[in-house]
């Protein structure tokens, strides 16, 4: 993102940060390995050339329990079950 981009205030990002983080490409991964599903094994875009495009954050790494995180879950298996099976 350029100088101008961000003084614009017109660009797709709020931050730099954002504009060089690869979140949807890394939430798509991550779901892929959750459901068992086969992941490329290099992605060939700038945005994963850089430090940010790493999974850092290994399946069961994070053991504390986030109650926020939970009830909307809940609420996202209920409204539509097959969306976000149990277990995920």
């Amino acid at each position: 993102m350029t100088e101008r981009e961000d003084d614009s205030g017109k660009f797709e990002f709020g931050s730099v940060f954002l504009a060089v983080h690869p979140t949807e490409i890394l939430a798509v991964l991550r779901l892929r390995d959750l459901l068992g599903l086969p992941n490329p094994k290099e992605i060939d875009h700038p945005l994963m050339k850089t430090p940010y495009a790493a999974i850092t954050c290994l399946p069961g790494a994070v053991t504390e329990r986030d109650e926020l995180l939970e009830q909307f879950l809940a609420v996202v298996r209920q409204r539509d079950p097959q969306v976000l099976p149990v277990g995920l």
